[in-house]
């Protein structure tokens, strides 16, 4: 790396026959709308932010797909109402709302033959509805795609059984980050890519699925099946330690399965400058 260069790539990038497709977890875009009661009337400026960075990124990379793990919004403030909202108040973050999935829309959806595949997580209360028929969605249990060669689900929920046939499968919810003390016991928290390689047999073992070997004729289930857990896209959310557990548990809660992969000492982590870690147990 060059004095000065800093290289964040929160991103994956993979080939379907020919087309690239970017693969990004938790934007979740609005989170600076209504921060607290002293921000009624804020622009939601880093979020917008975060939007131009995405399209620099998929015109950066050549991408025809864009696909995009969940939480693509955050939970605003007035739809969680409490006694001290006003009517104004919600007006005005319901009108910095539509400005913004107007500005997604415009400025990622306006992309000249980009296709959007969407998975709805658990902060994505509205902005699905808002895009309508013009994005591929699916609910937070996931989809399999491209002739099974990617298994996409949000990891707030088990993932469809169908999911497990995939060549790849991809995670976003978690956030992970991990936490390193210097020598002047300074800390610093790193977002990074977790990965972490099984038997598929094991997979359908984890989640709970019978396997039925007469339905899975075309598949062998001793093949070795990468999960990988991708960064929150946005730089400003928190993320979660995964070599802190008790940082974990939120993010468990609903599918406490993901915790056996969270915690696997053979996870392998890897910075978001693409430098290896190594694996969980060494942190």
């Amino acid at each position: 790396m060059l004095p000065g260069q800093v290289i964040d790539r929160r991103y994956l990038l993979r080939k379907y026959n020919r087309s690239k497709l970017l693969l990004v977890a938790d934007l979740h875009l609005g989170f600076d709308i209504g921060l607290s009661s002293r921000f009624d009337t804020r622009e939601p400026r880093w979020s917008y932010e975060i939007i131009d960075k995405l399209k620099m990124d998929i015109v950066t990379t050549k991408s025809e797909y864009l696909i995009v793990l969940g939480d693509l919004e955050h939970t605003f403030i007035h739809e969680k109402s409490t006694k001290n909202d006003t009517e104004n108040r919600k007006a005005i973050i319901q009108e910095r709302k539509e400005n913004l999935f107007a500005y997604f829309e415009n400025q990622i959806m306006g992309i000249d033959g980009l296709e959007i595949f969407l998975i709805s997580g658990e902060h994505d209360t509205s902005i699905l509805e808002y895009l309508g028929s013009s994005v591929d969605s699916y609910s937070a249990d996931g989809t399999t795609l491209f002739e099974n060669q990617l298994g996409i689900f949000h990891g707030n929920q088990k993932p469809k059984e169908l999911l497990l046939l995939s060549s790849e499968i991809m995670i976003g919810h978690v956030h992970p980050t991990i936490e390193f003390i210097d020598e002047l016991q300074i800390s610093h928290k790193l977002p990074v890519f977790a990965k972490l390689t099984q038997p598929r047999e094991e997979l359908f073992k984890l989640f709970g699925f019978k396997i039925d070997l007469d339905e899975f004729l075309d598949f062998s289930l001793i093949d070795l099946v990468p999960i990988i857990i991708l960064p929150s896209y946005n730089s400003y959310i928190p993320g979660f330690l995964l070599n802190k557990p008790k940082g974990i548990q939120a993010k468990t809660k609903a599918f406490p399965e993901l915790k056996t992969i969270i915690r696997d000492p053979k996870l392998n982590i890897r910075l978001t400058d693409g430098v290896e870690i190594g694996f969980l147990e060494d942190l």
